[in-house]
């Protein structure tokens, strides 16, 4: 006698915020903007015998604004963000998967101007991270694993009168995998990463 058991489980994380601000103070002008984005996926699967699966998804966003003006203008914003999602298999008789893909993105500009003095102020940053991960065991016995991360942040700062500028930006990424074996063993891992970050100021 046998028994078959499959156990799948899937999760989808979608979040996207965005913010603007601006304001007409006096002569002076402040414009502002903020964005984000949080995608994730996660995935796992045991197909055959036994069984026991595991799936977390967490997505978290903080976004900050702040202006003022009109002679001792200043404009601050401040992005994080939070991108973690983690999978287990385990198994038996054959076929485990974890699959995760991830993302975070992020976008800040900020403007300055004040006409009676032909001044202008500007600055942008960006922000983007991309996961990936893939594995899979094809026969008996088990374990799969996953762990991915992200952590993002940004700064950004427009001070006053003889203006000072300030960016600063961060990413981590972490991936992390894990498979084992026996029973006619096959594996298969697969991670990436893709880290990209822009910053931008500029001062008339």
């Amino acid at each position: 006698m046998s028994k078959v058991y499959a156990a799948c489980l899937a999760a989808t994380l979608l979040l996207s915020v965005g913010t603007f601000a601006t304001g007409h103070l006096g002569v002076r002008n402040i414009g502002q903007a903020e964005n984000f984005d949080i995608y994730g996926k996660n995935m796992v699967s045991v197909v055959g015998g036994y069984g026991s699966t595991t799936s977390i998804n967490i997505g978290k966003v903080d976004q900050s604004q702040s202006s003022k003006g009109p002679f001792n203008l200043w404009a601050t914003q401040s992005e994080t963000s939070k991108l973690s999602q983690n999978a287990d298999a385990s198994g038996k008789c054959g076929t485990f998967n974890v699959v995760q893909t991830g993302s975070a993105e992020g976008a800040q500009n900020q403007l300055s101007s004040n006409t009676w003095r032909n001044n202008s102020t500007s600055q942008g940053q960006s922000l983007d991270v991309n996961l990936g991960q893939c594995l899979e065991k094809n026969g008996g016995f088990g374990s799969a694993g996953g762990v991915q991360s992200s952590i993002s942040d940004q700064n950004q700062s427009i001070v006053g009168a003889g203006i000072v500028m300030k960016e600063s930006q961060f990413i981590g990424a972490v991936q992390n995998a894990e498979i084992s074996g026996s029973a006619w063993s096959n594996s298969e891992v697969f991670n990436y990463i893709s880290v990209i970050t822009n910053q931008q100021q500029n001062s008339n």
